[in-house]
């Protein structure tokens, strides 16, 4: 029998899939693209992914106690390979007074990361890695969060996701003889033509936002008064708020483009390298920028 106080060992593989599946979702997440997977199966069980473990820190604080993250993060280079970087954040656990607003601190821990400022891809040549920093902030962060979430709270969390995840797929489910019945009606070709030409429906609206914020920050390295600006030019309109969801899905297209590199942009528009398509407002081709954009963590408040 195993004695009780030998410390819980996670195989290569847990740690194999935690880096493939959480950066993704970090990459996502930064990119302003919603993921539902909060966990993902592991050789030693069910374990909480990034995005899962900001939903937990989440119901903790419904529940009256949060996790804060204190100040910025400590970065150094690491001391074996210099071209990974050691990033440590500070956090604790406090519960919440919901009456008085007070808050008494329960725990406090550290969380690391050490991140390669190169990635390798899958032709299996290696290359920069330009979200190396973010995503090693993020997986520190994720980190300290985990430490301090209680193991019966998670253990709870993801017996929950899993049951209500079965029955909500067993739920979906038609029956089998309805389901021939549907298939054998199938949709007429006018409706069919109609239904892709509806307008996008206004609750996309909030999503379509958050994409172009998101990629604004990556696109364009530009303060709020700056980026505004740029709306103004392109669209005549200040805010995100003021654009309707096809303006919104286009702009963020055609920032993906630029920071691709396969768009250039200045206060006119943006143009497509390739084809010389006008992809927002009027610019003149001659006169078309070749900024590049870089990551920024600044806070966008269109």
């Amino acid at each position: 029998m195993p004695d009780e106080k030998e410390p819980v060992v996670i195989t290569v593989s847990d740690f194999d899939l935690l880096t493939a599946e959480d950066e993704d979702q970090i990459l996502a997440d930064l990119r302003g693209i919603p993921t539902d997977k909060f966990i993902y199966d592991a050789p030693s069980g069910p374990q909480l992914s990034y995005a899962g473990t900001k939903w937990a820190v989440r119901k903790m604080a419904e529940a009256g106690e949060a996790i804060r993250i204190d100040g910025h993060p400590e970065v150094k280079l690491c001391p074996q390979d210099p071209e990974h970087i050691v990033v440590t954040v500070l956090a604790k656990r406090v519960r919440v007074d919901r009456d008085s607003g007070r808050e008494v601190v329960l725990d406090s821990t550290v969380g690391s990361s050490r991140g390669w400022i190169k990635q390798k891809k899958r032709d299996n040549s290696i290359a920069p890695d330009e979200h190396f920093f973010a995503k090693t902030v993020s997986k520190a962060t994720r980190n300290a969060q985990q430490a301090l979430i209680p193991p019966d709270f998670v253990k709870k969390l993801i017996e929950e996701l899993v049951t209500g995840g079965k029955r909500r797929k067993t739920q979906q489910q038609p029956p089998p003889q309805a389901a021939k019945t549907e298939a054998a009606k199938p949709e007429p070709a006018k409706q069919a033509e109609a239904r892709k030409q509806e307008p996008p429906k206004a609750d996309d609206a909030g999503a379509a936002r958050q994409k172009l914020m998101a990629i604004f920050k990556v696109a364009i390295s530009a303060d709020t008064a700056e980026c505004r600006k740029y709306l103004m030019a392109w669209t005549g309109k200040e805010k995100t708020h003021d654009l309707d969801v096809k303006t919104l899905t286009s702009l963020t297209s055609a920032l993906h483009k630029v920071r691709e590199g396969t768009a250039s942009y200045d206060e006119l528009g943006i143009l497509d390298k390739t084809t010389g398509a006008v992809l927002a407002g009027k610019p003149k081709p001659a006169a078309a920028s070749t900024q590049a954009g870089s990551e920024t963590n600044k806070d966008w408040d269109f």
